[in-house]
């Protein structure tokens, strides 16, 4: 990590993050910093089971709906893309049984 980030920020030592925690939190900011704006938020709440709070980010909750603040993937089915129901209508091997 620090051979990417000291391209940026000289001073920058990962050294300084001992607790695992801690690191952890530093690798997603700077996982951030690098793919900001590429549309991988989705995937990487999921992947590191993670609730969605857009409050404070000047996001209008008037625009989200129920998506502008979500529980963790894991206490949560609505992170998960279900089948839709006209695939399993017109499918006579899938039935609601499939459904993630």
């Amino acid at each position: 990590m620090n051979a990417l980030v000291q391209t940026r920020d000289a001073a920058f030592d990962a050294a300084a993050y001992v607790i695992q925690a801690d690191l952890m939190d530093q690798i997603k900011f700077q996982w951030y910093v690098e793919m900001y704006g590429e549309g991988f938020g989705y995937e990487n709440h999921i992947r590191w089971d993670e609730p969605l709070d857009l409050t404070g980010s000047g996001a209008d909750p008037s625009y989200y709906g129920n998506g502008f603040a979500q529980p963790a993937p894991s206490a949560n089915d609505d992170w998960i893309w279900k089948i839709p129901q006209a695939e399993i209508d017109a499918n006579p091997n899938l039935t609601e049984a499939d459904q993630n």
